[in-house]
C-alpha cells in the first residue's frame, strides 16, 4: 500500500487478532494476520497455550510482523465425542474455557494502546465476550470477523423481515431451518457472545464478492439493526490458492497415487476436524463409495485429479473447494453447514446434497451414497456442475490477484483503519 499524508503511519497502528479456539476458526485469523502484516502493520495474535501449540504443529507461525501471545486457561475435562450427536459437544469445555482469556487480553491491549496511535482489534464473533473491555480504551476499535458466509447473515435477516431477497422464492422455500444445528450448552455460550456484540466498528468476511456479491449488496442496502461497514476479503488462505507445489521427494504415497490418476477422476472425502459418525454410518459410507465404482480417497488436497469433494460444508472447506474449481457432495452436520450446503447447491449450483436437512437424523444408506457420487463424477449433470465450479474458481483466483476485487477490499480495510 502506498504512503499517504492523510493516513496514520503504518508503524503507529497495531492490530490484535483474537480467534475462536476451534481449529478452522484459528486458521482463518492466522491467514488474515499474515495478510495484514504484509502492509507493514504489526499484528498481535492471541490464543490459549494449547491452541498455539496445536497451531504451530500444523501451520507457519513464524513471521516478522506477527507476535504470538498465548495465555493459559484453567484445566478442564472434555468428554469423548459422541457418535450419535453431530454437534461437537465434546469441545464445549474448551469453548467455555475461552472466557478466562478476558483479563489477560484486556491487559495486553491496554499495554499496546500506550505505544501506538490506534489499536485495531479483530475478533472472531464467538470471542465478543473476551474483548468487551476494548470499548473502554480511547484509541482502540473493534471489528468482528465472521467465520461464516455473508449469505448466512443475509438469510437470517430476511427470515425476520421478509421482503425481496436475491434468491428465487421457490428455492428459499427449501432453506434449511436452524433446528438441530447446535446444542443447548452452545446456545447459552452464543447468547453470552451476542450480549457483547454492539460496539464494533465493522465486519470482515472470509468470502468474496465474486461468490456472494449480491448478498453483500443486500446487507449494505437493508436496514439491518446495528449495521456496520463490511469488507469481504477472502479467501484469506491465499497461499493455498496461489500455489500447490509440493516437493516430489517428500510426497506421501497417497499423493503419489493421486498424481497417477486421470484428471477429474477422484472423489475426495473429508468431514473436517469436529465431525463424528456412528459405526453404521461409516460402514454405509464406505460401502457406498465402493459401489459407486469411482476412485476415491479420504483426504483433502487440491489436485488436477480431483473431480469432486464430499464435504461437511464447513466454510473453510467449501471456500477451498470453490477456489480450486471442484464441485461438492454436500453432507452438512451442524452449525452454519446446512446453509453453506444450500448456498453451494441451490444458489451457486456447484454441488449436490446427499440428503435434505429435515432428514438429518436418518442413516444415509450405501446405495444413496453411490448414486450421488456417480451423478457427480459420471454424468452430464455432474459435468455441468464441474464446469460451473471451474469458472467460479477461476474468478476467485482473479479476485485475490493484485488488483482483484478481494485485494481491493483488503486495501480498503487497511486504508480505513489508518484513517485520521
Amino acid at each position: 500500500m502506498s504512503g499517504d499524508d492523510a493516513t496514520i503511519p503504518a508503524a503507529d497502528v497495531a492490530v490484535v487478532t483474537v480467534p475462536f479456539v476451534a481449529h478452522g476458526h484459528l486458521t482463518q485469523l492466522l491467514h488474515l494476520s499474515h495478510l495484514i502484516s504484509a502492509y507493514n502493520i504489526t499484528v498481535h495474535f492471541i490464543t490459549t497455550t494449547d491452541c498455539l501449540r496445536q497451531l504451530s504443529s500444523r501451520h507457519r507461525t513464524s513471521a516478522a510482523g506477527i507476535h504470538f501471545h498465548d495465555f493459559p486457561v484453567p484445566p478442564f475435562t472434555a468428554p469423548p465425542p459422541h457418535p450419535s450427536i453431530p454437534f461437537p459437544t465434546h469441545l464445549q469445555p474448551s469453548f467455555d474455557a475461552t472466557l478466562h482469556l478476558r483479563p489477560p487480553t484486556g491487559d495486553l491491549i491496554r499495554s499496546l494502546s500506550q505505544r501506538v496511535q490506534r489499536i485495531v482489534v479483530i475478533h472472531d464473533v464467538l470471542m465478543s465476550y473476551v474483548v468487551q473491555d476494548v470499548k473502554l480504551i480511547p484509541n482502540a476499535e473493534t471489528y468482528v470477523f465472521n467465520p461464516h458466509t455473508v449469505f448466512y447473515k443475509a438469510a437470517g435477516h430476511w427470515e425476520k423481515t421478509g421482503g425481496p431477497f436475491p434468491v428465487e422464492p421457490k428455492s428459499m422455500n427449501n432453506l434449511p431451518t436452524r433446528d438441530g444445528i447446535s446444542s443447548p450448552e452452545f446456545m447459552k455460550f452464543l447468547d453470552l457472545q451476542k450480549s457483547h456484540m454492539n460496539f464494533h466498528v465493522g465486519e470482515l468476511y472470509d468470502s468474496s464478492r465474486i461468490i456472494e456479491g449480491k448478498f453483500v449488496e443486500y446487507l449494505e442496502k437493508e436496514e439491518v439493526p446495528g449495521k456496520k461497514k463490511i469488507w469481504v476479503v477472502g479467501p484469506v488462505n491465499r497461499v493455498q490458492i496461489a500455489s500447490n507445489v509440493t516437493d516430489s521427494m517428500n510426497r506421501h504415497r497417497c499423493l503419489q497415487w493421486l498424481d497417477n490418476q486421470p484428471k477429474n477422476s477422484v472423489i475426495y472425502v473429508s468431514f473436517g476436524t469436529t465431525t463424528t459418525f456412528s459405526d453404521d454410518q461409516i460402514n454405509e459410507l464406505a460401502l457406498g463409495l465402493e459401489r459407486s465404482g469411482q476412485r476415491f480417497i479420504w483426504v483433502v488436497r487440491a489436485a488436477d485429479t480431483s473431480g469432486g469433494f464430499m464435504s461437511h460444508c464447513g466454510w473453510n472447506s467449501s471456500m477451498e473447494s470453490i477456489s480450486m474449481g471442484v464441485p461438492i457432495v454436500a453432507w452438512p452436520m451442524h452449525s452454519d453447514q446446512p446453509r453453506n450446503a444450500f448456498l453451494v447447491t441451490e444458489v451457486l449450483g456447484v454441488g449436490v446434497a446427499v440428503k435434505s436437512w429435515d432428514r438429518r437424523d436418518e442413516l444415509v444408506m450405501a446405495d444413496v451414497v453411490a448414486e450421488v457420487v456417480r451423478m457427480l463424477m459420471n454424468s452430464e449433470k455432474g459435468e455441468e456442475m464441474r464446469r460451473r465450479a471451474v469458472r467460479l474458481g477461476g474468478e476467485v483466483k482473479k479476485a485475490v490477484a493484485e488488483g482483484g476485487v478481494s485485494c481491493r477490499e483488503m486495501d480498503s480495510f487497511i486504508s480505513y483503519v489508518r484513517r485520521l
